[in-house]
């Protein structure tokens, strides 16, 4: 959601900060999807990331919160 006045770039940048932790550099408008019935209008943009993502805590397979992983702590998950 942008604030009042905030314009695109910067309302992407703090998003996926906010979601994320992670800063990123936004590339360009990369989709604009709308549902109608519900008055909405999603802007997609792309965007490479500046800033590491930080580590997920302890490996989980029953975690339900979703959470920015890299992928070495990925490789580390051992699968059911």
């Amino acid at each position: 959601m942008l604030e009042l006045g905030e314009a695109f770039e910067a309302g992407v940048r703090r998003e996926v900060l906010e979601e994320t932790g992670v800063e990123v550099k936004v590339e360009r408008l990369f989709g604009v999807y709308k549902n109608l019935p519900r008055g909405i209008v999603a802007m997609v943009f792309r965007c490479h990331p500046r800033t590491e993502a930080v580590p997920c805590p302890a490996p989980s397979l029953t975690q339900t919160k979703p959470r920015l992983c890299t992928k070495s702590f990925l490789r580390t998950v051992k699968r059911r």
